[in-house]
């Protein structure tokens, strides 16, 4: 399907997954079921949704990998309730995605070079680390994918692959069965291509919310986004007007800077703890070893003073950010989505800068333990997906879900590329 006035090319197959190339011309999984865990009849919530899930978790007999390609993660506890919840209420599962190594990088490229094709276009990266999650949904191959979001894993790769993202409140989903990686940020999460079946799925979790009727608009940090994101941010400001919505500016970047000094110790902390294991085997890449070790210099007392101080910011800030207000707007990232060249260390074309970003707007998120959705709302000039996202205070989650909704039917069905076999979903999902 593509928007008036302009194509989609037909993507090659990036030759990443061999023995599933005629069913995921895109790369997106390491394992598909052979028949699904059942029918898509129309029974129950779920009934008729075809399911991915990312390749982190324990899930019946499956052992996933993480990232790692061969080497398989046991002792990751008993089978995910989450899955089988989704399970239960009637999606059927079509395989496991896969994602950047032990989910510890935010572009989606692999410590090998390997990636999910972005079937919006072969130069864009997917987004990281649940970038085989978001390329399913992109690409039309599954309705709904399980992903996770330690630091903005679900939102990131939402942008990038066009798809609507919601990040829980921190607690909100069990973690049984999934690899750890920073325990005091991680959450699992949800995508879809309409935000109507992330409401679907939240019923199974959350409780109802409120209306949003009053939104914070972080509009400082406008100043430092480009003026393709400015541009969209704006455009999504008057759309939630047109809601009769009250808005009002607040500054936010204050709190962005207050947050990420121990949010980062706490991801590369944490994550050096849960990995530790690993470093004496020598069967983790030599580069993905060596940015995990970085986390050996956070001392037990860094840790437990990073979660402090982002308890005190969690309660200061809900307590003046929405004591008037129902949630923040923001973009998802400062930037359009980069390209895989800037995002490939030793390309010529590699900006550091570019990796930072991807993160820049999201990881504060995680360390205040708040609910997220992300959503579409346009097209770069190139024709790469941009996305907002709105982030409100522990448990309003159905409340997000619910306006981001209404901000989805106003914009309209955004143009989204689908496989390049109309045929290649339903052998996935059935």
């Amino acid at each position: 399907m593509a928007a008036s006035g302009s194509t989609r090319p037909t993507l090659p197959h990036p030759s990443l997954l061999p023995g599933v190339d005629a069913l995921d011309p895109y790369g997106a999984f390491v394992a598909l079921m052979p028949d699904g865990t059942g029918s898509l009849a129309p029974q129950g919530v779920l009934g008729g949704v075809s399911l991915a899930v990312k390749d982190l978790l324990v899930f019946g007999d499956r052992v996933p990998c993480c990232g790692l390609s061969s080497i398989p993660f046991h002792d990751l506890g008993p089978s995910s309730p989450v899955v089988a919840r989704l399970v239960e209420a009637g999606a059927s599962l079509a395989g496991y995605t896969t994602l950047t190594a032990l989910a510890y990088e935010p572009s989606g490229i692999n410590h090998d070079g390997t990636r999910p094709l972005n079937p919006w276009h072969r130069d864009a990266v997917c987004g990281g680390s649940s970038s085989g999650s978001a390329v399913a949904v992109a690409a039309g191959l599954v309705d709904l994918a399980v992903g996770s979001d330690t630091a903005g894993s679900l939102r990131i790769p939402a942008q990038c692959s066009g798809v609507a993202s919601w990040k829980p409140t921190f607690g909100l989903l069990s973690l049984a069965g999934v690899m750890p990686l920073a325990p005091s940020l991680d959450c699992l999460g949800f995508m879809a291509r309409d935000v109507g079946l992330l409401e679907r799925v939240a019923g199974l979790f959350a409780p109802e919310g409120q209306e949003v009727k009053r939104v914070a608009v972080a509009l400082d940090l406008i100043d430092g986004c480009e003026p393709e994101i400015a541009a969209m941010f704006e455009r999504t400001l008057r759309l939630v007007q047109l809601l009769s919505i009250d808005t009002d500016n607040v500054a936010v970047r204050p709190l962005l800077a207050l947050a990420d000094g121990p949010v980062f110790q706490l991801l590369q902390g944490e994550a050096c703890r849960s990995f530790a294991p690993l470093f004496d085997q020598d069967i983790l890449p030599p580069d993905l070893a060596k940015r995990l070790q970085k986390g050996a210099s956070v001392s037990d007392a860094d840790l437990a003073q990073a979660r402090e101080v982002l308890g005190g910011l969690q309660e200061e800030w809900s307590g003046t950010l929405f004591a008037g207000h129902d949630c923040l707007l923001l973009p998802v990232m400062p930037v359009t989505t980069p390209t895989v060249s800037s995002c490939t260390q030793g390309h010529p074309d590699f900006a550091p800068r570019h990796l930072y970003a991807l993160s820049e707007f999201t990881r504060f998120v995680n360390g205040l333990g708040w609910p997220a959705v992300a959503v579409p709302m346009g097209l770069d000039a190139r024709g790469w997906p941009m996305a907002m996202q709105l982030v409100g205070p522990k448990g309003s989650d159905r409340a997000l879900l619910s306006l981001a909704k209404r901000l989805q039917a106003l914009r309209g069905d955004l143009d989204r590329p689908v496989s390049t076999s109309s045929k290649h979903a339903g052998k996935i999902a059935s």
